[in-house]
């Protein structure tokens, strides 16, 4: 069991070596910097159920555990924008594809008010913040009240809703313009 003048021995004892630790799993000092903070908070929190003689390594394991979550987040978060990016090029080529395939401009309009008309209010909103005034998920999210990771997933969804009312107001055109649904991982 550790007491807080220990503790805070230990944190002057470590920090450097903890923060060099942490700065050579991520490569970057305000990465490094927070990581390291965090290891040191866990140390305050599980203080109690220390022993004296293995704070170091404790110390170690914890920063290198909440490294490897750090780049899981990291991986998690660029796995999505990869897979909306991938659905927006989607939405963008079966649109190019409608134009392609003579459907007059006329009848998309009229397609889009009425989806457009048929969605909720939040969804209305989050597609005029992203499509129309091409605010950034960041922007949106902070403007909704949600994280930004919630603002992707309805963006996401809400592109698969769209894609299906279209292929529903296309009728007999909707094999020769919609092939295949966006993948939804």
């Amino acid at each position: 069991m550790l007491k807080q003048a220990r503790i805070e021995e230990i944190c002057n004892a470590y920090y450097g070596d903890v923060f060099r630790f942490c700065l050579y799993k991520t490569g970057e000092r305000e990465a490094a910097a927070e990581l390291t903070q965090e290891t040191f908070l866990l140390l305050q929190q599980k203080a109690p159920a220390l022993e004296d003689g293995a704070v170091k390594a404790w110390l170690f394991k914890a920063a290198h555990n909440l490294s490897l979550r750090l780049f899981r987040e990291k991986r998690k978060r660029l796995q999505n924008e990869v897979d909306l990016d991938a659905a927006e090029q989607e939405l963008d080529f079966r649109v190019e594809r409608l134009k392609e395939d003579e459907i007059d401009e006329e009848t998309l309009l009229q397609i889009g008010a009425e989806i457009l008309g048929s969605l909720g209010q939040q969804d209305q909103a989050l597609y005029r913040m992203h499509y129309k005034l091409h605010m950034k998920y960041a922007a949106i999210a902070e403007v909704l009240g949600v994280t930004e990771s919630t603002v992707q997933v309805r963006a996401f969804r809400l592109r698969a809703r769209v894609l299906q009312k279209i292929r529903e107001s296309l009728g007999g055109k909707e094999d020769a313009v919609c092939r295949e649904t966006i993948p939804m991982k």
